[in-house]
């Protein structure tokens, strides 16, 4: 079978750290043929989806890969493609999802299904499942901000397009710096953005629980932050641990996976702090690496063998 993972360059990667290719070497180590698309290399010609691509062989004991050779193709050439592309979901992320919906209706298998990485805000999707969220708002209204912010006292305010623990704020309630935050993360008021209460749960670590194929499974990645800090997201500087679930991780975990297969979604990883489902990343979910380091659960190969086989 041949597998194209659309990804950034790999060069630009930690080959040691990287869940990506984890999945391209266990798709590899399962026979099949793997492919890296640059993220870049998606256009279309006519109405056709094409890509430039490379075979390559990729290792997990070094800090190599190997192309083998380069080519270009309608995207047909594949019988599978991981939409692996990082945030944010900017609109040259929007159109390579415009281009893989090509590709499926071409019979290319896109996993993540593209049309819902575009229409699911990570963030936004979380809230379909309100029991287990904390208060949260989405706003650009600074009147409206303010009141949530007095109604709750200490709140976390993100942008909704972003990723890895970046431009996160924590304000307390008559905070001086209110107005500064407020008019850098709404851009002056243009741009809506999400708030929730604080959680001090955040102080031991949020855990990134991956869901794959639906499934649960029974260990957790806990992103602690560096003392003194409330970001433990690891591109932020927190350090990672592996816990087993707990009962309510459980339940939130499998409420979430029930329904994921509905929208097309194989890869998922939820955030958790304390006992609350905060987000639901749909593009490019990591921690595959530390899982399968520190707590010997290989996610990838339970991917790719369930999915893909031999």
């Amino acid at each position: 079978m041949k597998i194209g993972f659309v990804m950034e360059p790999i060069p630009a990667k930690n080959l040691k750290k990287d869940s990506t290719l984890l999945l391209m070497f266990e798709a590899q180590n399962n026979g099949h043929d793997i492919y890296f698309i640059d993220s870049k290399n998606l256009f279309m010609k006519d109405n056709q989806p094409y890509c430039k691509y490379q075979k390559v062989e990729v290792s997990l004991n070094d800090t190599n890969f190997n192309v083998l050779s380069s080519s270009e193709n309608t995207m047909d050439f594949f019988e599978v493609i991981m939409m692996r592309q990082d945030p944010p979901v900017d609109y040259s992320f929007i159109v390579n999802t415009m281009i893989l919906e090509k590709a499926a209706d071409l019979g290319v298998n896109v996993i993540n299904n593209p049309s819902n990485l575009r229409n699911l805000n990570e963030k936004i999707f979380a809230l379909n499942f309100p029991k287990f969220c904390p208060p949260t708002l989405i706003t650009s209204d600074f009147e409206i901000f303010n009141n949530f912010l007095k109604e709750n006292e200490h709140i976390v305010v993100k942008p909704l397009n972003s990723m890895g623990g970046d431009s996160i704020f924590q304000l307390k309630k008559d905070d001086e710096h209110l107005s500064e935050v407020y008019s850098k993360i709404s851009k002056e008021g243009e741009v809506k953005f999400i708030a929730q209460k604080f959680l001090p749960e955040i102080s031991i670590g949020d855990k990134r629980i991956l869901i794959i194929n639906g499934k649960v499974p029974k260990h957790a990645v806990l992103r602690t932050p560096p003392e003194g800090e409330f970001i433990g997201n690891l591109a932020a500087g927190g350090s990672a641990s592996t816990i087993e679930l707990n009962e309510q991780d459980k339940i939130i975990a499998q409420t979430v996976a029930d329904k994921m297969l509905d929208f097309g979604l194989y890869i998922v990883g939820l955030d958790m702090i304390g006992n609350f489902l905060t987000e639901i990343n749909l593009t490019s979910p990591t921690c595959f690496r530390e899982l399968n380091d520190q707590a010997d659960e290989n996610l990838a190969k339970l991917f790719v063998d369930e999915l893909f086989g031999h």
